[in-house]
């Protein structure tokens, strides 16, 4: 798949009606994703202020042409028919057909429940989510849950199951904080050395992002809480340590699961990282950027 021309990455909190026949975007860095949206009243107001949307008018490979329905939403999510050239979704909050070869594909969104609002705007976000997956993966990276902070000039990305304290590591590091929820990286230039790729959201600081910038240190949050050091993870282990942190749809190919992991692992050692919230925000930034072990 082909990445759409690098471009600034940047929150947009516009209303939907500024967008030129309802048409939004949703980018991963260079990576993109259109969705053409239904006339109805409660889509604009569902969507101000979100922030995770492009600015208007940016090209995208693929554009999905977004319907609603009564259906109510279901417990889990899974993929179909998964190739390079596209899948079919059945998601938590829509039903989808993608055609990556063709740029085209449909979703249905299923808002039968009393908050419609929140429906809509996770169907919105899974459908994207789904679109932008398909392409990272098919360009050999990985999707991660975690928290990515900016130090150094690289992006570093920690981490961790929910409750492990991504969010308030992140939020301890205003000047250095990205983002989070998802942090999505592929392979740079050469192998040894990966990119990370900007994605906006509603938390993140509303600045203006390169749309990829150098990735840095992997680190898996540890439980102890009791001092701040970061120390290496075995490698033979490191695979199954990022794996139920991996934004990941049963259905999709697990060869290329691996593939896609062992390559990240390889060039990005993983490190365990614990945080203590009584060590200095300064210290704790220095540590994060820094190359190297400190036990």
């Amino acid at each position: 798949m082909s990445r759409t021309t690098d471009t600034l990455g940047a929150n947009w909190p516009h209303s939907v009606l500024d967008f030129a026949g309802r048409r939004i975007t949703i980018s991963a860095g260079t990576f993109r994703v259109a969705l053409t949206l239904p006339q109805h009243p409660i889509i604009d107001s569902a969507l101000r202020g979100y922030g995770w949307h492009d600015p208007p008018g940016l090209p995208a490979p693929i554009t999905l042409d977004v319907t609603l329905s009564d259906d109510p939403p279901v417990p889990h999510a899974s993929v179909h028919d998964w190739s390079e050239a596209g899948f079919e979704l059945r998601g938590k909050y829509v039903d989808g057909h993608f055609d990556l070869s063709r740029g085209t594909g449909t979703v249905r969104i299923k808002m039968g429940i009393k908050s419609p609002e929140d429906v809509l705007r996770g169907g919105i976000l899974e459908a994207a989510m789904g679109a932008l997956l398909h392409q990272v993966v098919h360009a050999g990276g990985v999707m991660v849950h975690a928290v990515s902070l900016l130090l150094e000039g690289r992006a570093h990305v920690v981490f961790g199951h929910s409750g492990a304290g991504k969010t308030t590591l992140g939020h301890r590091l205003p000047a250095s904080f990205l983002n989070e929820e998802y942090a999505f990286m592929v392979p740079g230039p050469t192998p040894e050395r990966w990119q990370w790729l900007w994605y906006a959201q509603e938390r993140a600081p509303r600045v203006d992002r390169a749309a990829t910038l150098p990735f840095g240190n992997l680190f898996a949050m540890a439980a102890a809480r009791d001092e701040t050091r970061c120390w290496p993870l075995e490698t033979t282990k490191a695979p199954a340590a990022l794996m139920p942190s991996l934004y990941w749809l049963p259905g999709m190919p697990n060869e290329l699961l691996l593939h896609n992991v062992l390559s990240l692992v390889q060039a990005h050692p993983v490190r365990w990282f614990s945080h203590c919230l009584q060590t200095p925000e300064t210290d704790v930034a220095a540590l994060i950027g820094s190359d190297h072990d400190v036990r």
